[in-house]
């Protein structure tokens, strides 16, 4: 790049920049009849025109002038909440203190360049005065449009005294990012006989709740036994090597395995398919959660993402954050995972797959969850269901579409 066309680039985004922040709506109007008047002026003879011209720019020459006399000088505190939900409403409160010996007018708090699925609810609340020592407070309702994970930009503390034509202030302040969840139904219930299952690596491998070890007694080694149990003072005791024994460890654990396959061209209704397997994907995740089992979520795309949760081993707040930062995937992942899948089914109780098309390599992940003994559950994501689908053992799978899922039909 040469040095006249940075600088050319210098001078288009500081345009922008005032263009975009610090003119307001009314200082916009205003440049633009200086501008339209400038252009009569240079073209016309007739004195009015020059009049309204100059009187437009000592209008704006006064307002920018004294603008930066009056330039706010407070503090602010406030800040965005960790986690939103896509589609509800959150406030963000900022608390403007004045700590200066004047009075402040006509001060507000400025969100520009937000993402751009984030819609502003409220008007630009502005107050026009905080006495000194003083303090207000600036409520602004935002509502997500879209899941995932944002970085947010500054808040910027201005204020537009005295006639509302341009924003003044340096002030700005830190807000941080934000991850917006996936909205989901509640599922009330879910059928699904879980059967608990010998874990190898027992409950240190799940958790330290419910079914906790239990020492049941003293036995005489044998080979292959863990050192770790070994109890080398009744060794000492009966001069021959005796190991600790503890119950078995059995618990349940469930298999989430999520497809995020769109295809290599990306549609809207692709989209909708996935944001609504997303969201199932979520309302099942709760229900398993609130249970005694352990949830393994595997969504399948561009990364392989692998989370458990349940038994205190993770919340289901972590899974959240997991399905909001997926993305489409344009290239088929199952291939890439289907062994350490197989190596995960043989401790699972069941597995459910929530897939967004029905073909031969899924059809292959279901035969080797059936292989490991693990009950299996197929849902099936389409906007234009297909003919009768059969998994199998010739039942047929369960299709919904992402309306039926946003309307939290999927108890019927």
């Amino acid at each position: 790049m040469t040095r006249v066309s940075a600088e050319l680039k210098a001078m288009w985004d500081w345009s922008w920049y005032v263009w975009r922040y610090r003119l307001t709506d009314g200082g916009k109007v205003v440049l633009i009849a200086i501008f339209c008047s400038g252009m009569a002026a240079a073209v016309s003879l007739e004195i009015p025109v020059y009049h309204l011209f100059i009187s437009l720019i000592c209008l704006y020459a006064f307002s920018w002038m004294t603008s930066f006399l009056f330039q706010p000088r407070v503090k602010v505190k406030g800040k965005f909440p960790e986690r939103g939900v896509e589609g509800i409403p959150f406030e963000v409160i900022f608390l403007l203190k004045n700590p200066g010996r004047r009075a402040v007018y006509d001060v507000g708090v400025g969100l520009f360049g937000l993402p751009r699925c984030f819609r502003l609810l409220n008007e630009e609340l502005i107050y026009p005065v905080i006495p000194p020592g003083g303090q207000a407070r600036v409520k602004v309702t935002i509502l997500p449009q879209r899941r995932g994970w944002y970085k947010l930009p500054d808040a910027l503390v201005y204020t537009s005294f005295p006639f509302h034509l341009r924003r003044t202030g340096e002030i700005f302040h830190r807000l941080g990012a934000i991850t917006i969840w996936p909205s989901f139904q509640p599922i009330q219930t879910l059928n699904l006989p879980l059967s608990q299952r010998h874990q190898p690596g027992g409950l240190a491998f799940g958790s330290h709740c419910g079914d906790s070890p239990e020492y049941v007694g003293n036995r005489e080694y044998r080979p292959g036994d863990p050192a770790r149990r070994i109890d080398f003072r009744s060794w000492a005791r009966l001069a021959r090597p005796v190991v600790k024994e503890y119950q078995e460890e059995y618990y349940s654990r469930v298999g989430l395995v999520l497809d995020t396959f769109i295809g290599p061209r990306q549609s809207a209704k692709r989209e909708m398919e996935l944001e609504a397997a997303i969201s199932l994907t979520a309302a099942i995740a709760e229900v398993v959660c609130q249970g005694e089992s352990v949830v393994d979520l595997f969504a399948a795309g561009s990364t392989i993402h692998t989370f458990r949760a349940g038994r205190s081993i993770g919340q289901f707040q972590q899974i959240l954050d997991i399905l909001a930062c997926l993305e489409g995937s344009y290239f088929c992942p199952f291939e890439k995972i289907l062994p350490s899948l197989t190596e995960e089914y043989q401790g699972m109780s069941a597995v459910i797959f929530v897939f967004l098309r029905w073909d031969e390599i899924r059809r292959q992940l279901v035969q080797r969850a059936r292989e490991g003994q693990s009950v299996s559950r197929v849902i099936l994501v389409k906007k234009d269901k297909l003919a009768v689908v059969v998994d199998l053992d010739g039942k047929e799978i369960v299709q919904v579409t992402p309306e039926e899922v946003k309307k939290g039909l999927l108890d019927q």
